[in-house]
């Protein structure tokens, strides 16, 4: 028995479409609303609930065909000389390391405003047949992304939960797919247009949902700046610490070096501190002594209050952006000047007294 909530998609399935290298089925209307948290606390053994249709807009696709990446047309040679009782010629290790490089194939939804401006590219592993994929109605997040490995192809739902924006205006959008191979992007299908429709369910609508996305998108431009300069500010006091570690190390090091390189450390921890606060072992904050509101707090109020409301914008989230903005441009330029300027200029002193290498810094190979 299959329950399937929308089942419309396979009334198009014909001998020629599944002749065709792909597809994008029609799109439903996608509802904008605020999902309901599916939070349920002390109901006891006797609660069932079902998991709803995902949210947003549901893309139905088909795919005849997913490309062999170099290491699977491989392994089928091998097998068809097994099967002939030939003997099968062993790869090299320059070989099998780019058959470690080489990404699995995956999918890349493209998703478009009315005006043609791309507003999300969702990426999926690649499989042949006929398959799912929800857009959560959201932009893109300007979230920091720091990671050891790149995995384009990770799942829907990892990428919304970990990098989703605010919500996008209700109106028409079109997606088109394509499908990335041997680092190679091949469009197959779309545009398929569809719309985004408000569930107007809402208490206290926004009277004006341009103004609300337009001020949702400086919040988030404003936050990705912040957020970003907080780790670059936290990269630059780490490389500061191995840099006094290596002035230290270095017996030809004056110590006046060492005390510019501690002056430049000790600006970068008041920096964070405007990020982030001092740091207290009190169990809450209402028990810390008062200080000045940081700029992740003030960010915070900012970004949360938008996150999952469809109202106005509020008095508090405008003056956090304002003072945000008037709050981060010294700190900008305070960074700019460490990055671009004195870390590259004791980096410099570092490399002529042969100090150890150090984060981010290039040895020269003296004869």
């Amino acid at each position: 028995i299959y329950i399937i909530d929308d089942y419309s998609p396979l009334r198009d399935v014909t001998k020629e479409l599944l002749d065709k290298p792909a597809n994008i089925f029609p799109v439903k209307d996608a509802l904008l609303y605020i999902p309901k948290s599916s939070r349920s606390d002390a109901q006891g053994t006797s609660l069932f609930k079902a998991a709803n249709p995902e949210f947003g807009a549901t893309f139905t696709y088909f795919i005849k065909e997913v490309p062999k990446t170099a290491r699977s047309e491989r392994r089928v040679k091998e097998k068809s000389l097994l099967k002939e009782n030939k003997p099968i010629p062993q790869p090299t290790l320059e070989m099998l390391n780019l058959e470690k490089l080489e990404k699995d194939p995956y999918i890349i939804f493209t998703i478009k405003d009315a005006s043609g401006m791309v507003i999300r590219k969702i990426t999926k592993q690649a499989s042949s047949g006929i398959n799912r994929v929800n857009w959560d109605l959201r932009f893109e997040g300007t979230n920091p992304i720091v990671t050891d490995k790149f995995e384009p192809s990770r799942s829907n739902s990892e990428r919304r939960s970990s990098n989703s924006g605010f919500m996008v205006l209700p109106g028409k959008y079109s997606v088109t797919l394509s499908l990335v191979s041997k680092n190679e992007e091949k469009y197959l299908y779309g545009p398929v247009e569809f719309n985004v429709m408000p569930l107007n369910n809402a208490t206290l609508p926004a009277t004006n949902r341009e103004e609300l996305v337009s001020f949702q998108k400086k919040a988030a431009e404003l936050s990705r700046t912040a957020s970003g300069a907080q780790r670059l500010a936290e990269e630059l006091s780490k490389k500061y610490e191995s840099i006094k570690q290596a002035l230290s190390n270095t017996p030809a090091a004056p110590f006046a070096l060492l005390v510019k390189a501690t002056e430049t450390s000790n600006e970068l921890d008041k920096i964070l501190i405007a990020f982030r606060g001092y740091d207290s072992k009190a169990p809450s904050a209402e028990e810390n002594p008062p200080t000045h509101v940081t700029i992740n707090s003030r960010i915070n109020t900012m970004v949360y209050t938008s996150y999952r409301s469809t109202t106005n914008i509020t008095k508090n989230e405008r003056v956090a952006y304002e003072t945000i903005y008037d709050e981060i441009q010294p700190v900008l330029q305070q960074l700019k000047k460490i990055d671009e300027e004195e870390l590259k200029a004791i980096e410099t002193e570092l490399e002529k007294l042969g100090a150890p290498w150090t984060p981010g810094r290039i040895p020269e190979l003296k004869k």
